[in-house]
């Protein structure tokens, strides 16, 4: 029997959901939603699979220790007590983080990691009489404490930096997407079913094209985690170089059929900066056949000849005043909207995703589903809308005449 361990994948906030059905899907199990992440176990084969696969979670940690604690001495003691030299030599670097959710006895996560620092150098000095050095921008291992009142876990990060960075992202604008949370907008939206049966992607807000890049490893079945050339289990003493080529190779072959079976993607924008640097974006993910982007303004929008013969999803990101747009002129911008989805693309499905709800709603359209999630710090609604044809809305109304009337309605 392969090796079992114990995981925290952590994720924006209320997408938590999403991530535990991803884990699934991966091969997870003992799956337990929890806030801001998810708990699981799985052999190591999984926790592979989950850093390179994962288009929602934000970092996957190996639990090394689960405990509670009355005073700062305990939290010490307990590090202490890990055989840090199973996971890594003194002559590799290491760094501590903490993240605190609610505590009175350690009041600063800078402290708390100070503290699991120490007893990690102390470890070290018994058994090498020699400390590793910490490194704090670029360590072999990374250390994480996390504490939630009188409960502390101290893990291994084995995703190291944050797996939104997919390492497509050579420019980015003032109020760009992160990108599993755009990945989390398209989900919730249904692209994986709509991409399946061909229907086009287009996105006419399209910034530095984040979400249509997303929407492309989506509908092309490739590992968000491709790009990237470092993990945090990359140094740490269990890593396993052959059944992580094994899975990047199964993965690359995967990336090679999707690529044969591409939906028609476009992005839209009226900003030549936001273009040039989507034009950037696209070709570092080598999409630059994939994805056609162009400067258009919002007002010209439609489906291009191309893809008219077909419907699909129209998803944005359209400013709402946190850091670009003047709320007051935004309100146009957002009515303006509504009346653009009815002319244009009846027939699709629409997404939209706003940190203002007093703008969403001057959309003036009902929408069919809506769904909260944070971008960063900004608590953010996604509304979706079906826009019916006008040969829909007539067989609807028609269907409607054809119903006999109820007893209180004669």
């Amino acid at each position: 029997m392969k090796n079992q361990y114990y995981f925290f994948a952590s994720s924006p906030k209320l997408i938590e959901d999403l991530l535990a059905n991803e884990l699934k899907t991966l091969g997870a199990e003992n799956i337990k939603i929890s806030i801001s992440g998810v708990y699981f176990t799985g052999s190591l084969e999984i926790a592979y699979r989950v850093c390179l696969w994962s288009r929602i979670a934000n970092h996957l940690y190996l639990i090394l220790k689960d405990f509670e604690y009355d005073n700062k001495d305990q939290i010490y003691k307990e590090a202490l007590s890990i055989r840090w030299t199973d996971h890594f030599a003194v002559e590799n670097t290491f760094a501590v983080s903490c993240t605190l959710t609610s505590t009175n006895i350690i009041n600063h996560n800078h402290y708390g990691a100070l503290i699991v620092k120490d007893a990690i150098a102390d470890y070290f000095r018994k058994k090498n009489n020699k400390r590793p050095d910490i490194d704090k921008n670029n360590p072999d291992i990374m250390v994480h404490l996390h504490i939630d009142k009188k409960k502390a876990k101290i893990s291994i990060n084995l995703s190291g930096d944050s797996l939104h960075k997919r390492g497509y992202r050579k420019s980015g604008g003032l109020a760009t997407l992160k990108e599993n949370v755009a990945s989390a907008m398209l989900l919730r939206s249904d692209w994986e079913k709509i991409a399946a049966s061909k229907g086009i992607f287009i996105d006419p807000m399209c910034g530095t094209a984040t979400l249509p890049i997303e929407a492309a490893m989506i509908a092309g079945d490739i590992a968000p985690g491709l790009l990237r050339s470092n993990f945090g289990f990359s140094k740490w003493k269990f890593h396993n170089q052959e059944l992580w080529q094994k899975i990047k190779d199964e993965a690359e072959n995967r990336k090679r059929a999707g690529l044969k079976k591409m939906p028609i993607i476009i992005g839209y924008d009226n900003n030549r900066e936001s273009i040039a640097a989507a034009h950037q974006n696209i070709k570092s993910i080598g999409f630059d056949n994939i994805i056609h982007v162009e400067r258009k303004p919002i007002e010209q929008i439609a489906p291009t000849e191309k893809s008219r013969s077909n419907s699909g999803l129209l998803a944005l990101n359209p400013p709402y005043g946190h850091r670009l747009g003047n709320k007051d002129e935004l309100f146009f911008l957002y009515n303006n909207l509504g009346r653009i989805f009815v002319e244009n693309f009846a027939g699709w499905k629409v997404a939209v995703i706003a940190g203002d709800e007093e703008l969403l709603r001057s959309i003036s359209l009902k929408a069919s589903k809506v769904n909260t999630l944070y971008n960063g710090a900004i608590k953010c609604k996604i509304a979706q809308y079906e826009i019916f044809s006008l040969e829909q809305r007539s067989k609807a109304k028609k269907t409607a005449l054809s119903k006999p009337l109820s007893d209180k309605e004669m």
